[in-house]
């Protein structure tokens, strides 16, 4: 399995390769990766005159969407950087990766990459309940093992990657309505909702949701802990019909970038999704993770790491 994933990732890095050469052009189809279209699109019941959209189904339009994405295989152009500055030029670079992309709803996640040039990667598993992560760290690898609400204290920030924040960013929680009105930002053809999401590992959520009013999507995303403390903040853009490779069909609309701020962390990964496959069948065994024979295993509680050297 390991090594299925290495070949999947130098493909994708091939294909970021060619992109970057070919410019404009279309980047190169792949049997296995099918490719997102260039048909603009908006979230379902948003198609027209979104601007005149009451909150209630503002809220239905993000639900379904939420409903629509079960699945998904993509390959991304993954970086990373890390700072106090996040979004602008960053005193540490995490680099960029050439990453495949694996969720399963409600919560199994697989994201391997590779680092382009070199044969070091990073992989991370999720079953919903425990998550695996292979990191380099300095020149050595390391095998993190431990749940998925472990602290992220590391000053590694590689060692700080969760899956939480990866699932929220590719497959959104579904809310209820807090009540609130929407608000309208300064300057922006948008709307905020505030709603409330399903408690975490027990810990109860809220979300401030940006709609892009023109064109009828979600600009950001914002999840919150209890006493209004922000965990993370989404980024989207470059909506786009998405194709399910078994039916030969669109399947649904979604973001071509997302950008994610651990603001906690100091850490932002910014993913430009080169394919997608939308509602496939993964086999569960992809979601399995296992240390390389000769790699420390280190365990992580919710009070951070055990055993670490």
């Amino acid at each position: 399995m390991h090594s299925q994933y290495r070949r999947l990732t130098f493909l994708v890095w091939q294909t970021c390769l060619l992109t970057v050469g070919l410019g404009a052009q279309d980047v190169p189809r792949s049997a296995s990766a099918p490719p997102i279209t260039t048909h603009a699109c908006s979230l379902p019941g948003l198609t027209t005159g979104a601007d005149s959209f009451g909150d209630a189904q503002l809220l239905t339009a993000y639900n379904a969407q939420a409903d629509r994405v079960r699945s998904l295989q993509a390959y991304a152009m993954v970086r990373g950087e890390a700072g106090k500055n996040v979004g602008q030029p960053a005193k540490k670079q995490a680099g960029k990766l050439a990453a495949t992309i694996q969720f399963q709803a409600p919560a199994m996640l697989r994201v391997t990459g590779v680092i382009p040039f070199s044969d070091r990667e990073i992989d991370m598993a999720s079953n919903g309940r425990e998550f695996r992560l292979l990191v380099p760290v300095e020149r050595d690898m390391r095998f993190l093992v431990g749940s998925v609400d472990a602290s992220a204290d590391s000053p590694n920030p590689k060692e700080n990657l969760r899956p939480q924040p990866l699932i929220d960013a590719l497959h959104w929680p579904k809310g209820t309505s807090t009540g609130e009105m929407g608000a309208r930002p300064p300057n922006i053809a948008g709307r905020i909702l505030s709603i409330q999401l399903p408690a975490v590992k027990g810990v109860q959520r809220t979300a401030q949701i940006e709609f892009d009013l023109q064109s009828g999507t979600v600009s950001s995303l914002s999840i919150y802990a209890p006493g209004a403390r922000l965990l993370w903040v989404i980024r989207y853009s470059d909506w786009e019909e998405v194709a399910n490779q078994a039916i030969g069909a669109v399947a649904g609309c979604y973001p071509r970038r997302i950008a994610l701020v651990l603001s906690q962390q100091d850490f932002q990964l910014d993913m430009r999704i080169l394919n997608l496959d939308l509602n496939p069948q993964i086999p569960t065994a992809h979601f399995l993770l296992n240390p390389p024979k000769g790699v420390p295993v280190v365990k992580l509680s919710s009070s951070g790491a055990k055993g670490a050297p």
